[in-house]
Parts: C-alpha cells; structure tokens; sequence
C-alpha cells in the first residue's frame, strides 16, 4: 500500500457549459485534507465561458476544437496528467474535504481501483436522497459479472492510470454509457477494487447534466452501440448475464407501465441470445419463445395483479 503522501492523484475534470459550476469544483478540491498533485479542466467546446473561468481559477485548462463528449474528453486528459492515479470528476457534484485523505489509504497496485459508496440527489426533489452502496464489492469474486448488473458512478473511483492507458480507458465513440462500458471491459481485463462504505462523493440529477438534458431517443441509440461495443469482448456466459439483466429491466418497465420502452431493452436482451427471465417457468418460457417475452410478461403481470385483487391488464 502506498504512503499517503506519496500516492500521487490527479483530479481529472471533463466540463462542457460548466462555467456555474466549476468555482464550487474547485473550491472543494481546494479544500482537501489532502492536496490533489494537480487538477485539469478539459473544455469540451462548450458555448459559455467554462475555459476563461477555469483559467481564472489558476487551473490548467486544455480547450477542445470541437464537441466530442465526456469519453473524449475524459482520455484527452488522460493523455495530459502524468500522476500515477488518476480522479474522473464530474463538475456539477459533490467532493468530500476528506475523499483524498481516505481514499489514498485503499491504493495498493497497479491493477486496483479505490472505490466510496456515492449520495446521489435530485435537484427537483422528485426523489429522496440515496446513499448507494456496494459493501460486496471487495470481495465479489466476479467483477465483469458485478459490473454488467450494477452501476457506481465515476465520481467514486481513483484509477490507476498505467492500467486505464493499458486497456485503451473509454470509448471516444461513446457519448453515453461510456462510463458502463468502460467498467465491464476494465473488470474483464483485470480490473480490482478495494472499497471504502461512506459517501465521500456526489452526484446530482438535475436538468442540465448529461441524464437529465438527453432525449430517451438518443439515449436508446448509444444504448445499442454501448451494447454492440460490449458483446466484443464477452463469452457466451456474460453475454447471457448481461441480457437477462436487461430483460428484467423491461419487465419492470412493462409491468410498471412505462410507455413501450420495455421493447427496446427486450430488443438488447435478443442481442444477447435471451429470450425468457431468469427463474421463468416453463409456461413463460414457452410463451416468450412463441409469441416473445411480451406476451409471457402479459401473463405474469395478470397473474401478480389477480394475486392482489387488481386483474386489469392495460
């Protein structure tokens, strides 16, 4: 385990029409127990003054020519920082003063990530704050097969940069889902982590970051690519993995009623080779391979609301 004082970690700060947020980011960063070596700000051509105003707050910026998304972005300073480890942060969320301090006591090797628990908000209080753990993570004995059913936001890890450069970090092509992409395959090609429970980052929905200001449309299409760029790298067991998680998903969303999204997740778990949920029936299996997983997902859905005295089925 590395000293903390000599454990040296770059904070990495992607930002795009980031100019409200950046004096807060900074500010905290500043206010670390323990300094970051360095901080940069990749200007993601944005159209407000996010570059002038990271000038002004003494970083160092590198100004992108063109709009090119946060996987461009995160491995254009990837490229720049020559620290050992490496902090992906998203600007408009929180940092912890002690997250350094903490965090650096977890780095060890050149193949292991430091990962916090995450608080994610919601600007418009639509949903109660959440603390998101994952106290299984260290001693999960398959990380690829974790990480193709859970998500932990960027905001909570410290990267060890030799191995990111090692396994070519993110996706340039990928505007979304890059950060999901990027930790399946890490965890496919060695990745580990140790874990630290306690909420030492944030991170806000709010209408102006990336989740809240794509439209479902859009988001679908790199959806399909993230999942194309993904099934590269798996074997038939991940794959099957990754597409039941998927077909779970469009059940809930069938089952809750949510438009006819659950279609198109239906459509990624085919990609995959699923066709029934996990723990079906032979019945359902029967059905979703006759007539496809909707009509097994009709038949389920009336069978839980007769069980509960609600038999209509919309």
């Amino acid at each position: 385990m590395e000293d903390k004082f000599s454990a040296r970690v770059a904070l990495l700060l992607p930002a795009y029409n980031s100019a409200a947020y950046l004096p807060e980011m900074v500010a905290q960063a500043r206010q670390q127990t323990v300094p970051f070596a360095e901080i940069i700000c990749y200007d993601d051509a944005s159209r407000d003054d996010t570059a002038a105003v990271a000038d002004g707050l003494g970083i160092r910026v590198i100004r992108g020519a063109e709009n090119r998304g946060a996987a461009f972005a995160r491995n254009r300073l990837l490229e720049a920082t020559r620290c050992d480890w490496v902090h992906f942060h998203d600007v408009d969320d929180e940092l912890s003063p002690r997250f350094l301090e903490k965090m650096v006591q977890l780095l060890c090797d050149p193949r292991t990530a430091a990962v916090c628990a995450t608080r994610k908000t919601w600007d418009d209080n639509s949903r109660p704050t959440r603390i998101e753990r994952f106290p299984r993570l260290e001693s999960e004995p398959d990380l690829l097969a974790f990480f193709l059913t859970h998500f932990i936001h960027l905001n909570a890890f410290i990267f060890p940069r030799a191995f990111l450069l090692q396994i070519g970090a993110f996706r340039d092509e990928l505007r979304l889902a890059e950060d999901t992409e990027f930790e399946a395959r890490a965890a496919a090609r060695g990745l580990k982590c140790r874990y630290l429970d306690e909420a030492l980052v944030g991170w806000r929905i709010h209408p102006q970051s990336t989740t809240g200001r794509v439209s479902r449309q859009l988001r679908w299409q790199y959806d399909q690519l993230y999942i194309k760029r993904l099934l590269e790298c798996l074997n038939a067991r991940y794959r099957r993995i990754l597409g039941e998680s998927w077909l779970y998903r469009a059940w809930w969303l069938y089952y809750t009623g949510q438009d006819m999204s659950d279609r198109r997740y239906i459509d990624i778990a085919r990609l995959c080779g699923v066709r029934h949920l996990a723990g079906a029936s032979m019945l359902e299996r029967l059905l979703s391979h006759g007539g496809g997983p909707r009509t097994a997902f009709f038949l389920k859905k009336f069978w839980s609301r007769l069980r509960h005295g609600r038999a209509g089925v919309h």
